[in-house]
């Protein structure tokens, strides 16, 4: 197999001096949950997939059943593991457990708002 180089997947910085620091892992597959929102009714899906492009542009093809009738779909979060076990624990525990998925949605509150709404609030 070829070596396809390095996959960044986590960057931050620390500090008043920015330090950009990077984990490095070489050929890894990720594992994703993802919040997808529907632009039909504005109505939230929850999923897990190890291919999230490919998955969002089934969502959008109606090659899902349980969204096809809510279509047009926008991603609106993902986080990205290394391990599919705690990918799929992360995704079950959010469909099961309304407090963690209601601190999410708390979390991510501006970008489940409209799109058209370009300047955030409070800001000049």
């Amino acid at each position: 197999m070829q070596d396809e180089g390095p996959w960044v997947v986590n960057c931050f910085s620390m500090g008043r001096i920015p330090h950009l620091l990077a984990f490095v892992v070489y050929n890894k597959s990720m594992f994703y949950i993802y919040i997808i929102k529907s632009l039909k009714n504005g109505s939230l899906y929850i999923g897990y997939n190890d291919d999230l492009r490919k998955r969002i542009a089934e969502h959008n093809s109606g090659k899902s059943s349980y969204t096809k009738k809510y279509m047009p779909w926008q991603l609106v979060y993902y986080e990205a593991y290394l391990s599919k076990t705690d990918a799929i624990i992360r995704e079950r525990r959010l469909k099961q457990f309304a407090k963690g998925y209601a601190q999410l949605k708390g979390r991510i509150k501006n970008s489940l708002e409209d799109k058209n709404d370009k300047k955030p609030k409070g800001v000049g």
